[in-house]
């Protein structure tokens, strides 16, 4: 009885030790890049998250700020989801991150569904385009995070 108890003692021992070397490889092997896309991926399920809890402020600031004077208005933003009685958007697989002078861009898929105040369904998909500042000494701390900065969507049967 004691042999049997020791032989399974080893045994869950050894499991516990395999899981913990494969987990630290796995942790050491996700890089810079890796972090940045997850990062950026974020960025659209806030933004998403925010609108289906209709937070309309938190939403519009994800969009960079440096079109002003081609950017929407507030009220226009908010008008664009008058009729939405609720949205989610499921965020698939980041592209790669391509770098330009001083920014990162950014492509991340998305699916939407999106259900009407009269209770039509609505599915869309496309992808979002964000860009942020890497030059820490030109760039205010907004422009170091990730931005949206144009979205390429539409409709699906």
């Amino acid at each position: 009885m004691t042999q049997i108890f020791f032989r399974r003692w080893k045994i869950l021992a050894g499991a516990i030790l395999v899981t913990s070397v494969i987990s630290c490889s796995t942790a050491s092997q996700s890089s810079p890049q890796q972090s940045e896309q997850q990062k950026a991926a974020q960025v659209v399920r806030d933004y998403y998250d925010a609108l289906g809890r209709k937070n309309y402020d938190r939403a519009y600031v994800t969009w960079r700020q440096d079109d002003e004077p081609n950017r929407e208005s507030f009220e226009e933003f908010k008008q664009r989801f008058a009729n939405t009685a609720s949205i989610s958007a499921e965020v698939g697989i980041p592209g790669e991150i391509s770098a330009a002078a001083d920014t990162l861009v950014i492509r991340i898929p998305v699916l939407i569904n999106a259900t009407t105040r009269s209770g039509d369904r609505e599915k869309s998909q496309g992808i979002y385009y964000l860009s942020r500042c890497t030059n820490v000494s030109r760039c205010s701390p907004l422009e170091l995070s990730w931005r949206i900065g144009n979205r390429a969507v539409k409709r699906v049967e």
